[in-house]
């Protein structure tokens, strides 16, 4: 539990984010301009980002998450952090949307 209380495991997850953060920002646009109810696109999102967790069962990509594993970061964790960080940004652009439909 020490690592959820370093300011280096959301640092991290932060930039563990940046790297799917288009897709998923696009992905909240085009969920919004539908219409979509803000639980649908948590959803949604949740699913996306279990997705890109599957793609890192590829031995390549898995290399990848040994810089993580090396700073005490796991896997689940990890997660965790990007679903909550997408989760503020998806509800920052949900409101922008209600303001400017509005």
């Amino acid at each position: 539990m020490s690592a959820l209380l370093r300011l280096t495991t959301y640092y991290l997850a932060f930039f563990f984010s940046k790297s799917i953060l288009a897709i998923s920002i696009g992905l909240t646009v085009f969920l919004c301009i539908a219409k979509i109810p803000f639980m649908a696109i948590t959803f949604s999102k949740i699913i996306f980002l279990g997705l890109v967790f599957f793609l890192f069962k590829e031995e390549k990509l898995k290399q990848k998450l040994i810089f993580y594993k090396n700073f005490g970061v796991s896997k689940t964790l990890l997660l965790l952090l990007a679903i909550v960080f997408d989760t503020i940004i998806s509800v920052i652009i949900y409101l922008i949307f209600l303001w400017i439909d509005s």
